[in-house]
C-alpha cells in the first residue's frame, strides 16, 4: 500500500461561461468539471486508475472536504484525513469566450490539537505503508517543520518517500534525503544558485542532488517535457501538445506512475513513461472516469530519448 500524504486537498472546479468578460453584470455557467488538485487526493485517485492500493492522510474541512472524502473514498481509497474546523478550499477556472480566470480561496488554518491527530495518523501509515508520497497545497498556519518531519519520519521509520515540494521547503527536504524529487527548473536553480537555459545544463546541476544521495530526480521543464534521472542515466521524454491539453504536468501524478512502477517492478524507462503518462493525464477530458486505456495510450505517444550521466 501507498501512503499519500496531502496537508491541504484543493477541490478545482471548472465552468464554463457563454459570454465574453465584462460583457455583464452577471453571468450563468456551467460546471464542466469537479475533481481533486493537483496534490495527494488527486495522487490517489491516478493510483485507483492502475488498481493500486493507497491510504491518504491530511487535513480537509466542510463541505468542500466532504466531496473530497467522497470522491477518494468511492475509488477505494482509505480515508485517514484529519477533518478540521475550516473549510477546504476551492480554486475556479473561470472559461469566458475571451479571456480565461482564475479564482482561488484563501487557504485554512489548523489548530494544534489538529496537528497532533495528523501526526497519530502519519506514523499509523508510516507503519503499513512501505512508499510514502507527498505532494500538494500547506494551510495557511502550518507550522514550517511540518514538511520536514514527515521527510525526517519517512527516513527514520525506512520508507521511501516520493515528494514534489514548494519551492519554499525545498532546500530543506533535499536535506532530508528523499528517494525521488520532483522539481521545476526554477527550484533547480534556487538550489544551484545558477541559470539554466539548455538541457545539457540541468542534467549536470543535478548532479548535486545525487551527492546528497536522492536517488532518483524528475525536472519538470515544461513544453520541453520531463527529465528523469539517476545518478547512472536518465531519460529525456515530451509529447505533442494536443496530447496534453491544457493542464501542465501534474507532479502528483508523476509521483503516483513511479510509485507504482516501484511496486510493480517495473525498468526503469517503463517506470518513468508511466510516470510521464500520469503526470500529463487530464482527468476531465474522460468525464472524470479515465482508465488504464488511457495510460497506456499516452505512453505510447511519448518520444524518449536515453542519456548517461557521467
Amino acid at each position: 500500500m501507498i501512503l499519500s500524504i496531502d496537508l491541504n486537498p484543493v477541490l478545482n472546479k471548472w465552468l464554463d461561461v457563454d459570454k465574453k468578460f465584462q460583457e455583464s453584470k452577471s453571468y450563468m455557467a456551467d460546471i464542466t468539471g469537479k475533481i481533486p488538485g493537483d496534490g495527494g487526493a488527486y495522487l490517489t485517485l491516478i493510483l485507483s486508475l492502475m488498481n493500486e492500493q493507497s491510504r491518504l492522510t491530511g487535513f480537509s474541512g466542510g463541505s468542500t472536504g466532504d466531496f473530497i472524502k467522497t470522491k477518494i473514498r468511492d475509488a477505494g481509497v482509505f480515508d485517514s484525513i484529519v477533518r478540521i474546523g475550516e473549510e477546504s478550499p476551492e480554486r475556479m477556472f473561470l472559461n469566458f469566450k475571451d479571456k480565461k480566470v482564475d479564482i482561488s480561496q484563501k487557504y485554512p488554518c489548523i489548530t494544534r490539537d489538529e496537528i497532533s491527530e495528523f501526526y497519530k495518523e502519519l506514523k499509523e501509515g508510516l507503519n503499513t505503508c512501505e512508499i510514502i508520497c507527498c505532494s500538494g497545497e500547506y494551510p495557511d498556519n502550518m507550522p514550517d517543520e511540518m514538511p520536514l518531519d514527515i521527510a525526517l519520519l519517512s527516513r527514520e521509520w525506512g520508507r521511501k518517500l516520493l515528494v514534489a515540494p514548494k519551492l519554499e521547503f525545498l532546500e530543506g527536504i533535499v536535506q532530508e534525503v528523499p528517494y525521488l524529487l520532483v522539481l521545476t527548473i526554477e527550484g533547480l536553480e534556487s538550489l544551484t544558485n545558477l541559470k539554466l537555459q539548455f538541457e545539457g545544463e540541468i542534467i549536470r546541476a543535478c548532479q548535486y542532488l545525487f551527492q546528497n544521495d536522492i536517488e532518483y530526480v524528475v525536472v519538470d521543464m515544461n513544453e520541453m517535457g520531463l527529465l528523469v534521472m539517476n545518478s547512472e542515466n536518465g531519460f529525456g521524454m515530451k509529447i505533442e501538445k494536443e496530447a496534453m491539453g491544457d493542464e501542465d504536468f501534474m507532479h502528483s501524478g508523476i509521483l503516483a506512475g513511479f510509485a507504482t512502477g516501484m511496486i510493480r517492478k517495473y525498468d526503469f524507462e517503463t517506470t518513468a513513461r508511466l510516470s510521464f503518462a500520469c503526470g500529463v493525464l487530464d482527468y476531465r477530458i474522460h468525464k472524470g472516469k479515465p482508465d488504464m486505456t488511457d495510460i497506456k495510450y499516452l505512453m505510447n505517444r511519448i518520444d524518449t530519448r536515453s542519456f548517461h550521466n557521467l
